[in-house]
């Protein structure tokens, strides 16, 4: 069995993503909902996990180039943006949530832009742009890629990260009789693949870099611990994930880097990772 988003009702992008027909404007639930409701607990659970995201965020910041100017599209707390501030980065990002944006300023000591990407006026380039799990959610992906470029100087660089969909661990656990937990049209609009994202990087001007994936929760569920089906898995699931990569954060980092780039060239992994520059 097979991902079949077509008889999901979805339309397929140009580009290859999956789309749901006419997607609506979230901007109002992100702004009001989701850090009050949907993830209550989301931003003191990630201050409980610092020492983990550091890690996550310091690779990737190792990858963006030498430190600059640095925006964060969805900054959320702003615990990207602080890891860069470590490094001697110059922070600036943009969150369309009020609660967020205070956690961030009280929490972490940063001044967010509390805004949507689309009415944000921004008057000097940046040297990068980090845009993570946000594509998925908004009504026109192809939109935000081009601010993006747009925003981005010369030799600049672009940090892209979206769940991983119709993947072939995903098809296991189709085979297996798992219901496709990923579509979950409410909140996710698109639906992405390595070849989709990277053809939409590239339409918009991009030279992709880099690609690379993230722990394939998937197996995890193939291996009986299904987060998914069985909640009470789910922190034993997170945490094995976080012990399994901070100890190669720690021991071998370019062992994990190397890793994810071989599992992202099989299409394997809970989500994908793009590293693009503006010529």
């Amino acid at each position: 069995m097979t991902w079949n988003p077509q008889a999901l009702g979805l339309v397929q992008d140009p580009c290859g993503f999956w789309s749901v027909p006419n997607p609506p404007d979230a901007q109002a639930f992100y702004r009001e909902a989701f850090y009050q409701k949907e993830k209550p607990e989301y931003l003191l659970k990630a201050k409980r996990e610092w020492s983990y995201w550091r890690r996550v965020y310091r690779s990737r910041l190792g990858q963006l180039g030498n430190p600059g100017r640095i925006l964060d599209i969805g900054a959320g707390g702003g615990f990207f943006l602080k890891a860069a501030q470590e490094l001697g980065w110059q922070p600036t990002g943009i969150e369309p949530s009020p609660l967020a944006c205070q956690f961030a300023q009280e929490d972490l000591g940063l001044n967010l832009i509390q805004s949507d990407w689309a009415d944000t006026q921004i008057d000097e380039p940046f040297d990068a742009i980090h845009c993570a799990f946000v594509l998925e959610h908004i009504s026109n992906p192809r939109a935000l890629i081009h601010r993006l470029f747009s925003w981005l100087r010369p030799a600049g660089r672009v940090w892209i990260e979206v769940p991983n969909e119709g993947n072939p661990l995903q098809a296991a656990l189709l085979q297996a009789g798992q219901k496709p937990w990923w579509f979950v049209p409410n909140h996710h609009l698109h639906y992405f693949n390595p070849t989709s994202l990277t053809n939409l990087l590239k339409e918009q001007g991009f030279q992709i870099l880099d690609q690379q994936a993230s722990f394939p929760m998937e197996a995890l569920a193939l291996g009986g611990l299904n987060y998914l089906e069985n909640p009470e898995h789910g922190p034993v699931a997170h945490v094995a994930r976080m012990s399994f990569e901070s100890h190669l954060y720690d021991a071998q980092p370019q062992l994990l880097t190397d890793l994810y780039r071989a599992l992202a060239a099989l299409g394997i992994g809970r989500s994908i990772n793009l590293l693009g520059e503006k010529p």
